[in-house]
């Protein structure tokens, strides 16, 4: 059975920098060759509220619990760069 899983992640942030060293850190990989089944669109911009907002979207078509492995996956290793990205983002703060 074809279906199609769709992960959503925003990051907001008030710091335009911080948003942006994300979407940098983040862009390689989404723009490597991805499989034919897979498609991921990101988007940065100004909320109008003070904040930035960085959305990647992440769509995976296929058999239901593969594309389902598959869109955890990939938001597994997006929230492990982010995560990184945060701690020696606390590291250069603390000097």
């Amino acid at each position: 059975m074809s279906s199609e899983v769709t992960a959503i992640l925003e990051f907001l942030s008030s710091d335009y920098r911080f948003i942006k060293s994300l979407k940098s850190a983040l862009g390689p990989d989404n723009v490597a060759e991805l499989p034919p089944n897979m498609r991921v669109q990101e988007s940065l911009r100004n909320t109008g509220k003070g904040d930035y907002s960085y959305v990647v979207e992440i769509t995976v078509r296929g058999d239901a619990l593969q594309a389902l492995r598959r869109a955890s996956s990939t938001v597994d290793e997006i929230l492990a760069i982010c995560k990184a990205l945060c701690k020696s983002r606390e590291v250069a703060t603390r000097k």
